[in-house]
Formats: C-alpha cells, structure tokens, sequence
C-alpha cells in the first residue's frame, strides 16, 4: 500500500482530490480561461469545472476544459521528490506520465491514482 499523502482520488466526475487534505488539483491559471502549455497544477479548495479530469484509456490524465494532459516536469525516468506537476498538449502514452488506477474504494464513488514509473 502506498503512502496516504502520496494519494489522491478522482470522483465520478472527475475531480481529482489529493486524499489527507481533500483540496483538489487544478490547473494554476488567474483567468480560469485558458490554461497554456506548461500550467503547473495545483491544489485548491476551488473544486468545480476547472478542476476536472478525464482518464484516457493510454493511462494518461487528461483536464478536461484544456484537453492537455497531466506530466512532470523532469527528463528523469524516475524524477526526483518534489518535483511538479504541468500540463502538456501530448497525451500519448509514455510510460513516465502514466497514472495507474490502483484500487477501488468500496461503497465510494471514487478511484485511486498513483503516478507510476518504469
């Protein structure tokens, strides 16, 4: 089992909570209009349209509103600790993006994601 601070759930409708502070992650941008390539992600209390992802069957997360999907910011196969978390237009799957659904909760309508790498 992984860490608890290391997990974050995604809802039904694609919320992505991070699982000890409930705050959601969303795309750090001041007009909610647009996020740009390289918008990092991060976590608010904000948990509404903006804050929504979709799972792609490649194992990449993609933000809905932007269509961009989620990596981090590392050249590293395996990146160090601490290191962010942005948006990119590329969603094909690479095995150093991909998140793997871990477990299901039972009776919640929620799915475990863990970043995993190869």
């Amino acid at each position: 089992m992984q860490e608890e601070r290391l997990i974050f759930q995604m809802a039904e409708n694609g919320i992505i909570k991070h699982k000890i502070s409930s705050m959601c992650v969303a795309p750090l941008s001041h007009s909610k209009a647009e996020a740009q390539e390289q918008t990092y992600l991060i976590f608010t209390k904000y948990c509404d349209e903006w804050a929504m992802f979709k799972a792609l069957d490649n194992g990449m997360v993609q933000h809905v509103k932007s269509k961009m999907c989620i990596h981090y910011q590392s050249d590293e196969p395996v990146p160090p600790n601490d290191v962010p978390l942005l948006l990119y237009s590329g969603c094909q799957s690479k095995d150093k993006h991909r998140f793997q659904w871990f477990y299901e909760i039972p009776g919640e309508s929620v799915i475990v994601l863990i970043m995993i790498y190869k």
